[in-house]
């Protein structure tokens, strides 16, 4: 079922990026390098969350953000290669060329990715763009298409998994609480953010 409230919900649904983008079939490409739990299955599997995504039965996106170095990925074996990988400076980007082919609308993104975690975490003034809110924004350049690449990682891991994938826009610019963290590649690192409050 779907038509109870978000909010009254006791059981609620969330898949990722990289469960949306990736299936088995990426496994010759990336090798260990898309090793995550729960595990990337197949093109039907991967099918049927992006349904999901439109039809509602997902609550939200998340981005299971787990940066293990190259090395520690690169094993010899799948069972020593450690499970997960950045997950978070390129999550709006895959999220946006899933929204290029169809699979959801800005709007749901927005919903997913925004609204719906800051309704479920009852997290104080965050989530919406709304009079009197925290401004947590992001600037996206939706005509700026760009090939991802592992030397413009920010984690210090220095490496993703999307390395030389296409993607349609760029993210130019970031606000948390209303100041200016993130500017065409350049951090603002004297603009911090602040404890999260919750209203429960």
């Amino acid at each position: 079922r779907n038509d109870i409230p978000l909010t009254d919900k006791k059981i609620t649904a969330e898949t990722c990026p990289h469960n949306l983008y990736f299936s088995e079939n990426d496994y010759a490409e990336r090798s260990f390098r898309i090793k995550c739990n729960p595990a990337i299955k197949s093109k039907e599997d991967q099918l049927a969350l992006q349904a999901a995504l439109s039809t509602g039965l997902l609550d939200t996106i998340g981005t299971d953000h787990a940066p293990h170095l190259f090395a520690e990925k690169m094993t010899d074996s799948y069972f020593t290669s450690k499970s997960g990988f950045p997950g978070v400076q390129h999550s709006l980007d895959i999220m946006m060329a899933l929204c290029e082919q169809g699979i959801l609308t800005i709007a749901q993104l927005v919903q997913l990715m925004c609204h719906h975690p800051a309704l479920l975490y009852q997290i104080d003034r965050r989530g919406f763009i709304r009079e009197g809110y925290h401004a947590d924004l992001a600037i996206v350049d939706a005509s700026a298409r760009k090939t991802i690449r592992n030397e413009e990682e920010h984690s210090k891991c220095g490496w993703t998994p999307y390395d030389s994938r296409l993607v349609p826009c760029t993210v130019t610019h970031t606000f948390v609480n209303g100041n200016l963290v993130y500017e065409n590649g350049i951090f603002h690192e004297g603009n911090t953010g602040e404890k999260l409050r919750f209203n429960r």
